[in-house]
């Protein structure tokens, strides 16, 4: 007997950490598709090697700065923690379409931090926008808004139901808040 599980390239990790290069050794993610490298395409970086994802978000892969956004703000994967370039790489891969970029610059929004001014109207738009198309950290983001009343109304019942999203997408921190609610 065997399962398959598929799981989209590029989704976000069970630990909701980073993002899956999902690509065997050798391989890289190309426009959806594991392939060799080429030349002076982009490519979708492994998140765990941050200067990768650095040369890759040069080249304009938008999941890419993310990546490296996220690696450099939390001093993850061998990076040295550094805020002064966060906020531009977040933005840059919000502004191409990576809502994983825009869950990351919503923070920055929420906590006033890496030189973005506290917003949390702002905060909580981009946290919804990465919620909406399927980035548990944009929905556990926007659950703790609802559970604090942060810019929103306080509402248990929608930060719960976020809570179980972020849960269901694969995000540790997401189930460890539902299971404060349950």
């Amino acid at each position: 007997l065997l399962r398959l599980e598929l799981v989209k390239i590029g989704a976000e990790a069970g630990n909701g950490d980073s993002v899956l290069a999902g690509c065997p050794d050798g391989l890289v993610l190309i426009d959806d598709k594991c392939t060799h490298p080429q030349g002076n395409k982009a490519f979708r970086c492994n998140p765990a090697l941050p200067n990768e994802c650095k040369s890759q978000c040069d080249k304009g892969d938008a999941p890419s700065c993310g990546a490296y956004a996220f690696a450099l703000h939390y001093g993850y994967y061998g990076a040295k923690k550094d805020l002064a370039p966060v906020a531009a790489l977040y933005k840059t891969g919000c502004d191409a379409g990576d809502q994983f970029s825009c869950s990351g610059l919503g923070l920055l929004h929420d906590r006033g931090e890496a030189g973005v001014k506290k917003d949390v109207n702002k905060a909580n738009e981009l946290q919804r926008k990465a919620c909406d198309a399927g980035v548990p950290r944009g929905c556990s983001n926007l659950g703790v808004a609802y559970e604090q009343g942060a810019g929103l109304e306080r509402d248990v019942e929608r930060s719960t139901a976020l809570f179980r999203r972020a849960c269901e997408g694969g995000l540790a921190y997401g189930c460890a808040n539902l299971a404060n609610h349950l």
